[in-house]
């Protein structure tokens, strides 16, 4: 660099976090009717991704498992206690289906309110006439 070079910005680069989770283990094929647990997910409803849920089962162990639940593509998983493989599948899919539930009587509500809905709605008071 010579006196005669303008100045250069300074660029500053945040520090980056990588979390890796541990490979996964390979297990035997499960029964007929029966997901395999080893990366099985299911996805919340939901018309906007950064708030839908994710659901993750995951190997810990020879025979355990843990299920994360993440809230939009990068939040921050919630890690089910350690539980077997069938444990597991049957967290994801209550969980699965009480979102998928939530989220038909939100849309159900919104296209068709209730009678009780309608009686419980406030009144807006008169609009006073335009002024000439």
């Amino acid at each position: 660099m010579t006196d005669t070079d303008p100045p250069r910005p300074v660029i500053t680069v945040k520090s980056v976090t990588v979390t890796r989770h541990p490979p996964a283990v390979e297990t035997a094929p499960a029964p007929t009717g029966a997901p395999a647990v080893a990366g099985y997910t299911r996805t919340g409803p939901g018309p906007i991704a950064s708030i839908r849920t994710r659901w993750t089962a995951r190997p810990v162990g020879s025979i355990t498992f843990v299920v994360d639940e993440v809230m939009g593509d990068n939040g921050t998983p919630v890690t089910s206690p350690p539980m077997s493989r069938e444990a597991a599948i049957k967290l994801i899919d209550e969980r699965a289906q009480a979102a998928h539930e939530r989220y038909a009587l939100l849309r159900s509500d919104l296209a068709w309110p209730t009678e009780e809905a309608a009686e419980s709605a406030v009144e807006m008071p008169p609009v006073p006439p335009p002024v000439d």
